[in-house]
């Protein structure tokens, strides 16, 4: 995990006032903690340590030890002690309380990271990935996946095909990036050609396919030390500095920076003020402003296949955290455990509650 358009504006307002605010309240034992969009499934993870999931469920992405799809959140097992989950494309993984990392689903090219020893094509419950406990974050990409462990390294695994990996086709078990500046990270983003990470004082990493090459080891991305929030993209990166301003650089084809062109961007360019959350994914953007939780979107249209050059008014707002966006939807919670996810197949808007 790891997310609208103005033609939908009409039909958003009439779901929301026919359908959201017209069911009867219900008390739920726990809020939603963490949102997280795959390619084609969600995970939640309620404040009680439980994890939830729907979607697509082909390749065992759910956890739920089959793979039949779910149109509706089901929970997965029976463990409450989950910290932190990610969704990737057709795998999900998950750090529990005690610093362990689990992974479940496709693993055709050591998208997990499990051993080769135990290697199977598909995983359809969590299973544990090594046994350290001291892994602090983890995102899961289209094709490799990237960890942080509690001493401020990153770790990799899966595809090579952007060469983030050393020097082999797949790597099919974390391992550390060797590199020099491979040390004090406080944040990580996967997308699907590279990856980007926020160090302790402020800077900001990149490493992979972005800014039209292919860099193997870690580059910071300029001399700035206020980064704050940070999400990556196909082939476009997206950040937020302490002061809520919104930066974007990378492939812009789609208008996927929106800056107005399609021009690429080599440096962060600033897009505007105020914002407290974003998410970029395959070939769009998306951004929560502060205090109003109001949703701009911008890059390309699902629907009608043209490009959103400019941040444009999703007309609606949201509690800002949690808050994801994945290759085919944008997931927004409406309340403690309403979820509004936009599915880019389905082609309509829907409320997912977690009972």
């Amino acid at each position: 995990m790891q997310k609208l358009i103005k033609p939908f504006a009409f039909l958003l307002v009439f779901y929301i006032n026919a359908t959201l605010f017209a069911q009867s309240a219900a008390t739920f034992k726990a809020s939603i903690k963490q949102l997280a969009a795959g390619s084609n499934h969600s995970i939640a993870l309620l404040s009680n340590g439980s994890l939830w999931a729907w979607g697509n469920n082909a390749a065992g992405q759910l956890g739920d030890s089959g793979t039949i799809d779910k149109e509706n959140p089901i929970r997965i097992g029976s463990a409450h002690n989950w910290a932190i989950v990610s969704a990737g494309g057709d795998f999900t993984h998950g750090i529990k309380t005690d610093g362990t990392l689990w992974g479940w689903g496709i693993n055709k090219i050591g998208q997990l990271g499990i051993p080769t020893n135990n290697l199977k094509y598909m995983y359809t419950v969590p299973v544990q990935i090594g046994n350290d406990h001291d892994w602090q974050m983890v995102s899961s990409g289209n094709y490799f996946t990237v960890g942080l462990k509690t001493d401020g390294t990153i770790w990799v695994w899966g595809a090579n095909i952007y060469y983030i990996l050393s020097n082999t086709t797949h790597q099919y078990e974390p391992i550390k990036i060797n590199d020099k500046n491979n040390n004090d990270f406080k944040e990580i983003a996967t997308g699907d050609e590279f990856f980007m990470a926020i160090k302790k004082d402020g800077t900001m990493w990149t490493m992979g396919s972005i800014n039209e090459q292919n860099d193997k080891q870690l580059v910071k991305v300029n001399d700035d030390i206020d980064w704050l929030i940070i999400d990556a993209g196909r082939k476009h990166a997206a950040a937020i500095k302490n002061d809520g301003s919104l930066w974007t650089w990378g492939d812009n084809s789609n208008g996927q920076l929106g800056n107005g062109t399609t021009s690429y961007g080599k440096t962060p360019l600033k897009v505007g003020d105020n914002f407290a959350a974003v998410g970029a994914s395959n070939n769009y953007t998306a951004a929560v402003k502060k205090f109003e939780g109001d949703v701009f979107w911008w890059g390309k249209n699902w629907m009608n296949k043209t490009s959103q050059l400019l941040p444009i008014h999703a007309q609606v707002t949201t509690s800002y955290a949690p808050f994801a966006t994945g290759h085919n939807s944008m997931l927004l919670l409406m309340d403690s455990t309403g979820i509004l996810e936009f599915c880019k197949y389905d082609k309509y808007f829907t409320l997912k509650r977690i009972k």
